[in-house]
């Protein structure tokens, strides 16, 4: 008879596939946290400048819309509401459609004195109103957006 001083539930597991210990998995979950904790500083601040990037350029292609659509339609409308931070693409008397800055990317709409700007369009696509400086904001970030007179965004 063989003897062996192996105890059974050894018997079938490799030679040296023991796990890790106690202390082992604590300093593995503590880095892992001083990582995370680390990186969501950091991760705030991309969020905000990603959502005020997303936001502008949401509204340059509703600019960019009204614009096509004033030539189909004979004229369109962009409405900006910096109290409920939504802007809103009108044609032709209806609503075509929304901008809802504040639930969709977090960020503020801010118009500067004026709570209500209104873009307008005429028939050939042109603009007809005063150059506009638009601001988007969340935390510390922010972009800004100028319209120019003649309906051109930068």
């Amino acid at each position: 008879m063989l003897h062996t001083n192996a105890r059974p539930s050894d018997r079938h597991r490799p030679r040296g596939a023991r796990g890790f210990g106690l202390a082992e998995s604590l300093v593995a979950l503590s880095l892992l946290a001083l990582l995370l904790a680390s990186g969501l500083r950091g991760g705030t601040a991309l969020r905000d400048r990603w959502a005020t990037a997303g936001a502008r350029d949401a509204l340059v292609a509703l600019v960019h819309e009204a614009r096509s659509r004033a030539v189909e339609r004979g004229g369109a409308v962009v409405v900006l509401d910096a109290s409920t931070h939504v802007a809103r693409l009108e044609s032709g008397g209806d609503s075509v459609r929304q901008l809802r800055l504040a639930s969709e990317f977090g960020v503020q709409l801010d118009l500067g004195a004026r709570d209500e700007v209104r873009l307008v369009f005429d028939a050939a696509g042109v603009g007809r109103m005063a150059s506009r400086s638009l601001h988007l904001t969340r935390g510390a970030s922010s972009a800004r957006l100028v319209v120019s007179t003649y309906g051109r965004v930068r």
